[in-house]
């Protein structure tokens, strides 16, 4: 997105990645894997689905 990006805006609030350097993006994790599919948001979302355990969704 950023190469056909118009214009790129940094936040006014610096965040920082969990290394401690400027972050740079976000991205949604489940199971430690980045994901490009799915629910934009996942919130509260605890229930497993059948006999498999639920997935640990985490945002970095």
């Amino acid at each position: 997105f950023l190469e056909v990006a118009d214009e790129r805006c940094e936040l006014q609030v610096e965040a920082r990645c969990w290394c401690g350097e400027r972050a740079t993006h976000n991205a949604r994790m489940v199971d430690g894997v980045q994901v490009y599919e799915g629910e934009t948001v996942v919130i509260g979302d605890v229930e497993a689905l059948g006999d498999h355990e639920p997935a640990e969704v985490s945002y970095e």
